[in-house]
């Protein structure tokens, strides 16, 4: 039906006052067809101009053969929602008939009529009609709409006083109606007390419970419901999605498709609120195509999500474009809310600042008080103080007086909001990821150590990293407190002491209280720190890529949290200083691999790199030691010192522009190497080989390598710049050779390998050049087991190559530190021989159990995507896992201002 003529209104005559009067004896009427549904306001007029009730003029029509001419059902088509005036005809002549005729009518109207339904009530309480169950139901529902706490708890007196609280429709609007007001105990009770349950029993539980966080309570319910329809699997969804599970979201959803359960707008509308929560790029252009697909897409809250959506998942061309063609007769406010906080989450705040400005300008939208402080304090991350203040200065021109005022507060609330300054003694941070000493009521959480080596004594590493002061402007020194103890990091005992570094600054500073840049990070990574060691003890979290899991990694879930926080907070700035090719540049294409791509991605990443350093957590010395070799070093002269300088000179650069370098002694800033002299150069400056973290391919640490303050990286041998054609392999069944190894004799390993086992051995493939027409990839593939012996340094290709092959890597060497042995147990995919076992090498491999192979070579294959190089890079790959290396690093070294 359509809306109310509001111009018929002004033509009716005065309502009289109710007249009590017997039923009159009236000859024929000429509206023969006259009823409560064809023509209410002509009966009203009839009837209040003669004080006859309605029920007595329809019974008089009704008896009537004549009917309406063509002009007259023209008009009775054309009048709607006459409902009203009955209703206040009913309620003078006391014609109950009437009332539920009009109460009828009522519940099949397509639109709300609030005025319409006030009157409907009025009417039965003036004519003292009881309530019953629906009544009690629809009032219920009314107040937990309107959180009508006080009136809600009377109408629940009411039923039990009517003897209606068994009622089931009456108790399922209970559970509803306190789960609204927060009341999870009486949602409880009122569901143990129900003798009689059905689904919306059920689902109103499932809205309960995740309303309150008991996702675990809410999914039982679900399982309960023995046949669950579009109606359930919402609610769990969206319960879900409110309690950021989007992952689990998801599969409900595609569980839903494969049950066929139908799909509503509301499924669609959570689905894609999971992917935004998940924020995976791909997922969620999967989603969108399902929403176009089904025609969906134009739905107002399914949009609204899809443009959220893809402002979370990277997606901002695909935003703009929804933006921009965003409908006219939709509300766009909420649209241009997500806007600006997708620019500002995705790195752009500039956009994010011009689009909060215009809106302002064209009153497009209206912010209150907590979303305006949310965009300032998201945006105020991306930018440096000065400029959202500058910013905001502007904006304000455009804007009131009174909303100048309120910003100016904002914007400095917003530079400081959840800064709070934790217990002075410092708190350094494994890098293992182990912890101990969490908190008094904290278990400790199992340690992750690096592969076996031997490592210096914390009273040697004490000795190590102490400094001369004399001519510095700060100290590095040992603090002991809660979480500056030595922890073991693996069997062997490899321990560190990690170490506080604190920078010197006036007094009349430090008096003000006033949050520095670095209180501020440093109070970021305490929260982390507290997070990452609380994970061992918290379920897994849902991953749209990967989760880690299985015993290839020391703490599977540690590592998880660590590797989330890192991709939440982890700031490096990148030096520009320097000219290539000895800084900025690097090699792609050699064995030195790594060290030219590690350096274009961090050149080129938008996620991790900061133009601002400071809110950077590290810092990065863009310095590539193979250039150096190539163009500094004069060849077979043995003279070191030209690279030596180059070194210490660019040191001394970037200490004397900022103030970075003093303020830590270099202990947040890192190089990365994966020349075999890295090592050797990162000692042309002390404080760059004693304190800074080093990323080394060459971690021998015979060569002062530190596995708790320096990162071992894979040697990667990439000929042309690429993965193609390097990874993959045969099934272990069709894999003939036990074990292989070829290339050249040097170093103090190969030469004893060789003398064992070349040309001896038909199962062990031992060669020093390969037989002519034979493939050394093919080689590797057809192998079950690959040996990876040192030679001149520690490091080798052989290990990624093996990795990549699908072949289980054979180490042998002395004093090497495996890449990311921190978080992964090399133990469980490799096999680790000392030297002194080269003669029982084939011994030793022939006694691992085909079964246990099997294991051996599926973690292989799981863990081989920690060592891929993609470009772009990818989350879990070599780069993210080299980052994650050196933010580990970083945790375990606080800097204090003094």
């Amino acid at each position: 039906m359509s809306t109310i003529n509001h111009q018929c209104l002004l033509n009716f005559p005065h309502i009289p006052p109710p007249v009590y009067r017997p039923k009159l004896v009236l000859p024929p009427l000429s509206l023969s067809s006259l009823s409560l549904y064809g023509k209410p306001e002509r009966l009203f007029s009839v009837s209040a101009s003669l004080s006859l009730s309605p029920v007595t003029i329809k019974e008089r029509s009704s008896s009537s053969s004549s009917s309406f001419g063509s002009e007259e059902s023209g008009e009775i088509e054309s009048v709607v929602d006459g409902f009203f005036y009955l209703l206040r005809l009913s309620a003078q002549y006391q014609d109950v008939e009437v009332t539920k005729a009009v109460h009828a009518s009522f519940l099949k109207l397509r639109e709300e009529k609030t005025n319409l339904g006030n009157a409907l009530i009025s009417t039965y309480l003036k004519l003292g009609i009881g309530v019953d169950s629906f009544t009690l139901s629809t009032l219920l529902s009314s107040c937990t709409d309107s959180c009508d706490s006080m009136r809600g708890r009377e109408l629940h007196a009411r039923a039990v006083r009517v003897g209606l609280k068994q009622e089931l429709s009456v108790n399922n609007s209970l559970i509803g109606f306190y789960a609204k007001c927060g009341d999870i105990k009486k949602v409880e009770n009122l569901y143990e007390m129900m003798t009689v349950r059905d689904g919306f029993t059920l689902t109103e539980m499932i809205t309960a419970y995740t309303t309150f966080g008991m996702v675990d309570s809410a999914v039982e319910m679900f399982e309960k419901i023995p046949e669950k329809n579009a109606i359930t699997y919402n609610a769990l969804m969206a319960g879900l999605c409110r309690n950021g599970h989007g992952l689990k979201a998801l599969i409900l959803f595609t569980e839903m498709l494969r049950r066929g359960v139908e799909l509503t707008d509301f499924s669609l509308t959570s689905a894609v609120d999971a992917c935004g929560l998940v924020s995976e790029k791909r997922v969620s252009e999967q989603i969108h195509g399902f929403c176009i697909k089904f025609g969906c897409a134009s739905n107002q809250c399914i949009q609204t999500a899809l443009l959220d959506m893809c402002t979370r998942c990277g997606r901002m061309s695909d935003a703009e474009e929804i933006f921009d063609q965003w409908p006219s007769n939709l509300d766009i406010s909420k649209a241009t809310t997500s806007m600006i906080g997708g620019y500002a989450r995705n790195g752009l705040p500039e956009k994010a600042l011009s689009l909060f400005h215009r809106t302002l300008c064209e009153e497009e939208l209206v912010l209150d008080e907590v979303s305006l402080t949310l965009v300032l304090a998201r945006i105020k991350r991306e930018m440096r103080d000065e400029d959202v203040d500058g910013k905001c200065r502007i904006m304000s021109a455009c804007s009131s007086a009174k909303l100048f005022l309120f910003m100016v507060p904002l914007v400095l609330v917003s530079g400081f909001v959840c800064v709070n300054f934790g217990p002075k003694n410092s708190t350094s941070f494994l890098t293992s990821l182990s912890t101990t000493h969490l908190s008094p009521h904290l278990p400790p959480s199992p340690s992750l150590p690096p592969a076996p080596a031997a490592a210096p004594s914390p009273q040697q590493a004490m000795t190590e990293v102490s400094l001369p002061t004399s001519s510095l402007s700060a100290k590095v020194e040992f603090v002991q407190g809660d979480y500056n103890q030595t922890i073991q990091l693996n069997p062997t005992n490899i321990t560190s002491v990690s170490y506080n570094v604190t920078s010197t600054a006036s007094s009349e500073l430090k008096k003000k209280r006033v949050a520095s840049n670095l209180e501020k990070i440093e109070f970021e990574l305490q929260k982390a720190r507290l997070a990452i060691k609380a994970a061992s003890m918290d379920d897994p979290v849902d991953d749209p890529d990967y989760v880690p899991l299985g015993p290839m990694y020391w703490n599977a879930k540690v590592f998880h949290r660590s590797y989330l926080e890192m991709e939440k907070q982890f700031k490096i700035f990148v030096y520009k200083e320097g000219e290539p090719p000895l800084f900025h540049d690097g090699p792609c294409k050699s064995i030195y691999s790594m060290e030219g791509n590690f350096m274009y991605e961090m050149e080129a990443d938008t996620r991790f790199r900061t133009s601002n350093p400071d809110k950077a957590h590290a810092f990065y010395l863009p310095l590539s030691v193979v250039k150096m070799v190539r163009y500094v070093y004069e060849r077979n002269s043995h003279d070191f010192s030209p690279i030596r300088k180059t070194v210490r000179d660019y040191v001394d650069l970037v200490s004397d522009r900022y103030p970075f370098w003093n303020r830590s002694i270099g202990a947040d800033h890192f190089m990365l190497s994966c020349h075999d002299w890295g090592p050797e150069a990162s000692f042309s400056h002390p404080h760059l080989g004693q304190n800074s973290i080093r990323a080394l391919c060459n971690a021998n640490t015979s060569e002062r390598f530190k596995p708790t303050k320096d990162v071992s990286i894979p040697e990667i041998n990439l000929r042309t710049g690429s993965l193609k054609g390097l990874i993959g392999g045969p099934s272990p069944s069709t894999r003939p050779i036990l074990a292989f190894f070829a290339g050249g004799v040097h170093g103090p390993v190969r030469p004893v390998l060789l003398q064992h086992w070349e040309n001896k051995d038909n199962d062990v493939r031992v060669h020093k050049y390969l037989p002519r027409g034979t493939s050394y990839s093919d080689m590797m593939r057809n192998s079950k087991f690959c040996i990876c012996p040192s030679g001149y340094e520690v490091a080798s290709p052989r290990i990624v190559e093996a990795l990549y092959s699908g072949c289980v890597p054979v180490l042998i060497n002395s004093g090497y530190v495996p890449p990311f042995s921190d978080v992964l147990n090399w133990k469980s995919f490799s096999v680790i021989v000392s030297v002194e076992e080269i003669p029982n090498l084939k011994t030793i491999l022939m006694s691992i159990s085909p079964r246990q192979y099997l294991r051996m070579y599926r973690r292989v294959l799981k863990v081989r995507r920690h060592f891929e190089v993609n470009s772009p890079a990818k989350r879990f790959d070599v780069f993210h896992m080299i980052l994650h290396s050196i933010w580990v690093r970083r945790l375990n070294v606080r800097i204090r201002e003094v």
